[in-house]
């Protein structure tokens, strides 16, 4: 723990990928098929969010998003539901450069940033000898290197 740092336990509602709940792998790849639309995504995830929020969770997480499709759909999400609880968004990569889908990870987390409720980006499920350069990219994304 940081010295300086107060320390009020949160607790964190996490809620996967679209792919994770398709059950054939695809959060890793992020491939989802022709009729996979942002308003698919915003659906998929609507109930669950508005559950989350209603009973007591201090933030919400959406983990291992593997495409930019993905991120803008929860971030309009939480805009369009007014959610009053912040966010986090956390991306996977298998190349230390961009998301599963291909999308540039820089690109992924402007989309994070540019969301009000969004108040944490970071990195999951990905081998951590990309970790250093995500981390940059990550910082540069959102201005703060």
């Amino acid at each position: 723990m940081h010295q300086g740092f107060l320390r009020p336990v949160l607790v964190a509602a996490s809620v996967g990928s679209y792919g994770a709940y398709l059950a054939d792998g695809s959060e890793y790849s992020g491939i989802y098929g022709d009729s996979v639309s942002k308003k698919t995504l915003k659906d998929f995830q609507r109930r669950r969010v508005q559950i989350l929020t209603k009973f007591g969770a201090d933030l919400i997480a959406f983990e291992t998003i593997p495409n930019k499709l993905e991120a803008e759909a929860y971030a309009d999400l939480l805009e369009e539901e007014g959610i009053d609880i912040p966010a986090w968004f956390a991306f996977t990569s298998t190349d230390g450069v961009t998301v599963p889908r291909g999308d540039s990870i820089i690109e992924c987390a402007k989309v994070a940033d540019s969301c009000k409720k969004v108040i944490a980006i970071g990195i999951n499920c990905t081998s951590p000898r990309f970790i250093h350069d995500l981390i940059i990219s990550l910082l540069q994304a959102i201005n703060k290197q």
